[in-house]
């Protein structure tokens, strides 16, 4: 069986030779199943050492003959000679040698100067295939593909590449006799780095489902079906039906968009609610408040000037300075609120308000027991007692926008005897406060000290005053203005 052909001329002649695929038999020597018929040539080669053998016959394709992948499969193989090769000699050669068209062709020197044209092993790669009524779908499992060869007729799907699949690295090769004939010109694939694509366009006026891919009935087994993409004969593919999906999908997304848009929208509108109604609800109680406990101091002093005359003003500060002291306290609050955004004012008019009352209140009146029993202090707290008592409500109001008319013409008017009482009363308890001070040194600061420097309270004062009569007169001619701006006289009408 085995042996070396013999060397009748010297001319070189090509001669078309096959090999069949030994190397599965080879590569699992622990394999349980039956040697093949084929198997028994390697099986021969490895025990003699030879690099080739010739095989003495050829038998019909599906008789364990040789296939002749240049001819077509109703072809009759009766004649020719086969020769088996170890598959170390293919591989080196194919990759000395490369591809031409289908076939790779190697130049081998058997027997002196003869020369022989060889075709490589062949392995199919998987094939996944789907369709619709106007596509078939085909997907080689075949990795890294390198020198890429497509062959596409309207009957025929001929590729082949080098690529890693499910033999390993190898060269693969694919022969598809279609089972209707398809349109080249709207066909195409694409060479991926994990698999390849086939997209056949089926003839125009032939739409409908296949039975099968191929031309043979029988499945061969490496064609598979692709179920991820595979439609029934009852699934609609039709571009009308795909735009129609599509632009159901696009107003979807615009109507979802615009109502997420709308949600964010009503979102923002409830926060600024939200914080409208605590701001609102905020403000109201702290000027009720405030204007609670005016009216309570209020009360309290005009009832004991009225059941006890003069004797009152000596204990007006035991009266309710705790209550005043807490009101001034917290009028501090008028000042964060412009800072912090919860009213649209500025923040230095209250600033100047609140620093000179708590100013009188606290280092003045406060801090020096001698005037607690003066009638200037039960005149200045009955004042700002007075003032307030109509000045927050009147805030409370225009918050919630009720216009209460009496309440709005005591503020505009009740200022005019209330703030230069108020000034006069401030002027006369720092003006007898000044002696003391001086006296006591009370707030001072005297050298030497680690910093060096002095300061009189005292002195400050006496320049405290002259600002205090100054800004009294501003804060007059402010009033005044808004008073005019609400009840000034009415320019009559040019006829």
């Amino acid at each position: 069986m085995l042996g070396a052909g013999r060397e009748k001329t010297r001319k070189t002649e090509a001669l078309c030779v096959a090999e069949w695929n030994v190397r599965i038999p080879l590569g699992k020597p622990t394999s349980q199943r039956p040697d093949r018929k084929t198997a028994l040539v390697a099986l021969e080669m490895n025990r003699y050492n030879e690099g080739r053998a010739a095989l003495s016959e050829t038998r019909l394709l599906g008789h364990d003959s040789f296939e002749d992948h240049g001819k077509s499969t109703q072809e009759r193989k009766e004649a020719g000679v086969g020769f088996a090769f170890p598959e170390y000699v293919v591989g080196v050669l194919y990759m000395l040698v490369g591809i031409m068209e289908l076939r790779l062709v190697m130049a081998l020197c058997i027997i002196g100067n003869l020369r022989v044209s060889k075709m490589a092993a062949v392995f199919k790669p998987i094939i996944r295939w789907a369709q619709s009524k106007e596509r078939v779908f085909l997907t080689l499992e075949l990795s890294d593909v390198q020198y890429p060869a497509v062959e596409l007729t309207s009957n025929r799907l001929v590729f082949q590449g080098f690529g890693h699949g499910a033999r390993g690295e190898q060269q693969y090769h694919v022969d598809i006799d279609f089972y209707r004939p398809v349109d080249i010109t709207a066909s195409s694939h694409k060479v991926l780095d994990r698999h390849v694509e086939f997209s056949i366009a089926k003839l125009k006026g032939q739409h409908e489902f296949w039975p099968r891919l191929i031309v043979d009935e029988q499945k061969p087994a490496w064609l598979k079906v692709n179920f991820d993409r595979w439609q029934s004969g009852d699934t609609s593919d039709s571009e009308e039906d795909e735009q129609e999906e599509r632009a159901k999908l696009e107003n979807l997304m615009a109507n979802t968009k615009a109502m997420e848009l709308d949600l964010d929208n009503e979102i923002e509108k409830t926060k600024k609610e939200v914080f409208r109604f605590i701001r609102t609800f905020y403000l109201v109680v702290y000027n009720l408040m405030q204007g609670g406990l005016y009216l309570y101091i209020t009360s309290v002093l005009v009832y004991k000037v009225i059941f006890q005359g003069t004797a009152a003003f000596s204990e007006a500060y035991n009266s309710v300075s705790d209550v005043l002291a807490s009101c001034q306290l917290a009028a501090f609050l008028e000042v964060i609120h412009p800072i912090v955004g919860i009213v649209k004012t500025g923040a230095l008019a209250p600033f100047m308000q609140v620093f000179g009352r708590n100013l009188v209140l606290f280092l003045v009146v406060v801090a020096n027991k001698e005037l607690h029993e003066l009638a200037a202090v039960y005149g200045l707290f009955i004042v700002w007692s007075l003032i307030e008592v109509v000045r927050y409500p009147f805030y409370a109001s225009q918050i919630v926008g009720i216009r209460i008319e009496p309440l709005m013409w005591l503020r505009y008017t009740l200022w005019i005897p209330l703030y230069p009482l108020g000034v006069l009363f401030e002027v006369t308890l720092i003006w007898k406060a000044i002696p003391l001070l001086d006296e006591s040194e009370r707030f001072s600061v005297k050298l030497p000290n680690a910093l060096n420097f002095s300061f009189s309270f005292a002195w400050f004062l006496r320049v405290y005053l002259i600002f205090l009569v100054i800004g009294g007169c501003h804060m007059m001619k402010h009033m005044y203005a808004l008073r005019q701006r609400r009840y000034g006289k009415k320019k009559s009408k040019t006829k």
